[in-house]
């Protein structure tokens, strides 16, 4: 629809990142078209590259609409989607089901699914364009990997290998955060030359949860679980130790260091050594997240090995810095960067089945010191969003990501590709209440009627973004009730990618729903 002097401007400064190197930031409002502009230079520079966003959703648009559209248009290039192992379906684990709890459902509901997991390439639950009703996913932590008998029509397997193989790697924050946070460069994701990251505003949280570790009573079990039928025993003093730790913690909020606490976490710590040194004796500790070993020990015991070892390592982590005993890291200046100041100790309430469980959570107070090191020793990466700089400058995201002014090459803020004055509208109501618990079915009385007048008067075409999922419920059976409309209603589910594309097919489709349709939405 015409050139977008933005788009080509970012264009030309990926292009320049990737073939001399260095890091860019750049600011492009929505509408800029910064998929594209990312993907053609990566696609032209014939490096290895990971694009990163945000939002499933936006790897979805990038699969399924960018990528196709550069093959036709762009010399041949390999490319590929990939996303953590729990988004994918496990014909292991639905086997079990079907063995165990297959009667509480219809059979055609089992059918579907399973014609369906024969037949996608991948079983990647977004694609199933139903609700699943029953739990299919691969279990991380349990995971038999090669071993299991679906190994070789396993689809996150799969797509595992596509984008090992692949050019370009289109993957989300979260499972990029765990290839920072395990130092980058073929812990997770294999080598690459360089990083785009999209929605980079939100990059800093999925590093901070990645770099979190925690303590809580379940962690005991799953060791044990994990190392059932190995060489490795999970000392039996563990469980009651981390029990009287978590028991003793306050119900939340900041944890103090008193010496009782730290009397606590030093026993707890004992016995995790002493897991440690059994997989230090068995070869593993050093090589938790690597191949290595794999011909002197079944793929099975490997995999749950690393996956055991990883787990005791977080407790450790977080056991350190309780005690304020945490090894120091340096960078190459040989300045310290991290020390047990670097976290914040806090406890925090979790969902675990019906009840509530209590957690020992140590979270990095700056992402910086811990990803700056793996951000630098690429070739070049770019930070791109449509709202990344503050106050006019990056200084703030520099600061973030444990960089200098100095060392990003490029700085820019591009001028929007929409004029908003000549193309938006803004109205704000003046009939609606203020919202307040005692007064609430007032509230939304007044609230649904206005809606439904907006809508009636456009004839659809529109998003409800509500705050919670009960909001959503209330809007929408209030909205269906009123009968005869001139507009068709949707209630957001889980697959939010189903809900777009029924969007879209009607221009009076209104979609009602909560914050994974506030954003990532082509």
């Amino acid at each position: 629809k015409g050139v977008r002097p933005a788009q080509i401007r970012m264009a030309k400064i990926i292009e320049s990142v990737l073939h001399d190197g260095g890091i860019a930031m750049i600011e492009a409002g929505t509408g800029t078209g910064k998929s594209l502009a990312a993907l053609v230079p990566a696609i032209e520079s014939g490096k290895r590259v990971i694009i990163s966003t945000a939002k499933k959703a936006l790897q979805r648009q990038m699969r399924d609409i960018d990528l196709p559209r550069l093959r036709q248009r762009m010399p041949s290039f390999s490319a590929a989607t990939l996303k953590g192992k729990s988004n994918y379906a496990c014909q292991l684990r639905f086997d079990e089901f079907k063995e165990r709890g297959a009667s509480r459902f219809p059979l055609k509901v089992l059918n579907d699914f399973a014609q369906w997991l024969h037949s996608d390439p991948t079983g990647e639950f977004s694609d199933y364009d139903t609700d699943v009703e029953f739990e299919g996913a691969v279990r991380v932590t349990e995971c038999v990997s090669r071993q299991c008998r679906h190994a070789t029509g396993c689809g996150y397997r799969k797509a595992k290998s596509l984008a090992e193989d692949a050019q370009i790697v289109v993957v989300n924050h979260a499972l990029l955060a765990y290839d920072i946070a395990l130092g980058g460069g073929g812990k997770v994701l294999g080598e690459y030359d360089a990083l785009i990251i999209d929605e980079a505003h939100q990059a800093a949280q999925y590093f901070r949860e990645a770099l979190t570790c925690r303590i809580d009573t379940q962690q005991p079990e799953q060791l044990t679980r994990l190392l059932a039928d190995t060489d490795i025993v999970v000392p039996p003093e563990l469980l009651p130790a981390v029990t009287e730790f978590i028991a003793r913690l306050p119900r939340q909020g900041i944890v103090g260091k008193d010496d009782a606490t730290v009397n606590r976490a030093l026993r707890v710590q004992r016995f995790l050594f002493e897991l440690k040194e059994q997989f230090r004796q068995e070869g593993v500790w050093s090589q938790i997240t690597e191949e290595a070993g794999e011909g002197t020990r079944s793929a099975k015991d490997l995999n749950r090995f690393r996956a055991a070892a990883v787990l005791t390592q977080r407790m450790l982590r977080a056991c350190e810095v309780c005690v304020d005993k945490l090894d120091t890291e340096f960078d190459e200046n040989q300045q310290e960067i991290v020390t047990p100041d670097s976290y914040v100790p806090y406890v925090a309430q979790k969902p675990f089945r019906d009840t509530m469980l209590k957690e020992f959570v140590v979270a990095p107070v700056e992402v910086g010191p811990f990803v700056a090191k793996a951000l630098k020793s690429l070739h070049g990466v770019v930070f791109t969003s449509a709202t990344l700089a503050t106050s006019n400058n990056f200084n703030f995201l520099c600061r973030e990501m444990g960089l200098k002014a100095e060392e990003v090459a490029y700085k820019e803020i591009l001028p929007h590709a929409f004029n908003y004055r000549r193309n938006s509208c803004l109205y704000i109501t003046s009939s609606v209440p203020e919202y307040k618990r005692d007064t609430a079915s007032q509230f939304w009385r007044v609230a649904n009627t206005e809606m439904d007048d907006l809508l009636t008067a456009s004839k659809g075409g529109a998003f409800i973004l509500c705050a919670s999922n009960a909001d959503v419920a209330l809007v929408y059976d209030t909205l269906m009730a009123y009968g005869d409309r001139p507009y068709r209603l949707r209630v957001q589910d889980g697959n939010i990618d189903a809900l777009v594309a029924w969007f879209k097919m009607d221009p009076t489709s209104v979609a009602v729903g909560t914050k994974s349709l506030w954003e990532g939405v082509d």
